[in-house]
């Protein structure tokens, strides 16, 4: 390896530098395959004992200066190499980077790690990451991290007083934070077109402008469901059929969530003889009775069931009201 201040002094082209970063890059994903051995060995060994520790995770934090979050998974990841030689081969090699291991160990199994490592290789860490957690939400164990996410759901306010600002984060399962933001979707799309001197406004000061739209059409008795609601502003779901049928396939939403948004059309083969009766879904009538797709995009939820999104928001809101 060239000395840091060769590479510093010396001018290299664009294309030399691409080579470069891949090439670096490479090895340090073999790199980090060779410590991950270095910490199953590590951990089957007890050899944090030596140092009173009561366990590995807390050990890589304290020793190797990782975040606790990151040890973790490096200790679950390590462990899970283990069982997974075709990920760990492509890994050892530099071919998989370690954040599409981390994502393919989750979900990967013997059955279906080769079509794992093969989409892996020719797609982005994104992609990769995107496709093992809808093979998550299609098995029956998601459960646990549906209600996992509709426990943590919550909404805080913090006030700046010397700033004269408001902060408010919320969290909501993915599901619930998609109506969330199809409704301001919806608000700041029927807002008055900008003027002149308000061209100039930053994306997330426009965003909030829709939160306050949202908030004012409650307070003001406009609240009530609407009969309206645009196919833009509509949130569907997509689930492999063997996901409902089985708990073994893909699915955008833990899959007992994508059951419970499908009541009312019913399981997928009913589905073909029910959507006649429903206008807004007959486009899908060929794909279903053909099976000629995988998926389906089914209907979940019109933009007024966007308030369930916004309980709290409106509590709050009518709160300030009462105190003002």
């Amino acid at each position: 390896m060239r000395p840091a201040s060769a590479l510093q002094n010396r001018l290299l082209s664009v294309d030399e530098l691409d080579r470069g970063i891949v090439n670096l890059s490479a090895k340090i994903n073999a790199a980090t395959y060779e410590l991950l051995i270095l910490v199953r060995q590590f951990d089957e060994r007890a050899g944090w004992l030596q140092w009173t520790f009561t366990n590995c995770v807390d050990w890589l934090h304290w020793r190797c200066d990782l975040s606790l979050s990151a040890a973790r998974e490096k200790v679950r990841v390590a462990h899970a190499l283990k069982a997974l030689p075709l990920i760990a081969a492509a890994f050892s090699r530099g071919e998989l980077s370690y954040s599409k291991v981390r994502a393919l160990t989750r979900v990967a199994r013997v059955d279906n790690e080769d079509g794992l490592v093969a989409f892996a290789r020719k797609t982005t860490a994104s992609r990769v990451e995107e496709r093992c957690r809808e093979l998550r939400c299609g098995t029956v164990a998601s459960v646990n991290e549906a209600h996992r996410a509709h426990a943590n759901r919550s909404l805080r306010i913090h006030r700046d007083h010397d700033r004269g600002m408001m902060t408010i984060t919320i969290e909501l399962p993915l599901e619930t934070g998609e109506l969330l933001e199809k409704a301001l979707d919806r608000a700041r799309d029927d807002a008055p077109s900008l003027t002149p001197e308000g061209v100039n406004e930053s994306w997330s000061a426009i965003q909030a402008d829709a939160l306050i739209a949202v908030a004012n059409t409650y307070l003001s008795g406009g609240g009530e469901p609407s009969t309206g609601a645009s196919d833009n502003y509509q949130v569907t779901i997509h689930v492999d059929r063997s996901a409902l049928a089985n708990g073994d396939g893909r699915s955008s939403l833990p899959i007992e969530s994508a059951k419970a948004n499908l009541s009312g059309i019913g399981d997928v083969h009913a589905a073909a003889n029910r959507l006649q009766e429903r206008p807004e879904l007959v486009a899908w009538l060929p794909y279903v009775r053909d099976m000629q797709i995988e998926q389906i995009a089914v209907h979940k939820v019109r933009l007024e069931r966007a308030r369930a999104a916004l309980e709290t928001l409106h509590d709050y809101a009518r709160e300030i009201r009462a105190t003002n």
